[in-house]
């Protein structure tokens, strides 16, 4: 019996010490990595001991694979490389986003003393993505304020902006026109994703057409009289022209429509201090 028991615990000993030895291997060479691209000149990157957890997500796709990555920010590009690479000199990264591909950066919830969500859209060979990266509250302030220097002044505005911010997931619609008789003609059917700056139009996964909050005007809804399926419509102006779109919740989308666009019509609150209850970061 205390033989087993002297076995037991020279198991753990070993176990413990192996386990020791390949994180210290794996920080080593995550090490290596993060000291390379220090010539890049990061407004951000993670050291060898920062947790980063990533998800690149196509709206187009329910899929949500999450893993960790060193993540890299400079005023040319956002690039997620691996979290261990297996040769720091050689490794590519497996991700990129351009300055000029980001659509908007927000975080869904206040800050908290655990992880904290940051969802960064892009539009990228004509697909909508998000990059959704969690990391603890003060690496998540570093990383915000990078974003500040290689994003839009309506980018950030928006992210200064009340929270709860609103998103829709993409929902199927059809575009509508109105025949002389005032029946509702419906098209082939489309996908609407609605988000804080932008309305986007998708088809098949490809984004067909972004519309910008602030140009959509006369937001309403109204239910079809001729019937059938979808049960109503969403209708609105942009430049004059009316646009219209059916569905089945075509009340609660207006609603959410109509919110989002007068809210790009708002300036956010600024603040010298922030209270324990604010959420308003100005210099994070």
């Amino acid at each position: 019996m205390e033989l087993i028991g002297f076995s037991v615990i020279s198991f753990i000993a070993v176990a413990t010490s192996l386990a020791g030895f390949l994180e210290v291997r794996r920080a080593n060479r995550t090490a290596q990595l993060v000291n390379r691209l220090q010539q890049y000149q990061p407004l951000f990157l993670n050291d060898r001991w920062t947790r980063v957890n990533y998800a690149l997500i196509d709206i187009a796709s329910d899929s949500e694979k999450w893993g960790r990555c060193t993540l890299l920010v400079t005023h040319k590009r956002i690039a997620i490389y691996p979290y261990v690479p297996d040769d720091a000199d050689k490794v590519k990264a497996l991700h990129t986003i351009q300055p000029n591909e980001i659509r908007g950066f927000w975080r869904p919830v206040k800050y908290t003393a655990g992880e904290n969500t940051l969802w960064i859209h892009a539009e990228i060979n004509s697909r909508w993505l998000i990059l959704k990266v969690k990391l603890y509250k003060y690496d998540m302030q570093a990383l915000i304020r990078a974003m500040k220097d290689i994003t839009t002044e309506d980018q950030i505005t928006a992210y200064r902006r009340r929270r709860p911010y609103i998103h829709r997931a993409p929902t199927t619609v059809f575009p509508a026109t109105q025949t002389l008789t005032g029946a509702w003609e419906l098209g082939q059917p489309v996908q609407l994703y609605l988000m804080p700056l932008c309305l986007v139009i998708q088809e098949n996964g490809i984004v067909r057409e972004t519309i910008p909050l602030s140009t959509i005007q006369e937001i309403g809804s109204l239910k079809r009289m001729e019937g059938g399926k979808p049960k109503g419509l969403i209708r609105f102006f942009v430049d004059n022209e009316l646009r219209a779109f059916a569905l089945d919740d075509y009340e609660a989308y207006a609603t959410d429509l109509a919110e989002a666009s007068k809210r790009t019509l708002e300036e956010p609150v600024t603040r010298k201090r922030k209270s324990k209850d604010d959420d308003f970061e100005e210099d994070e």
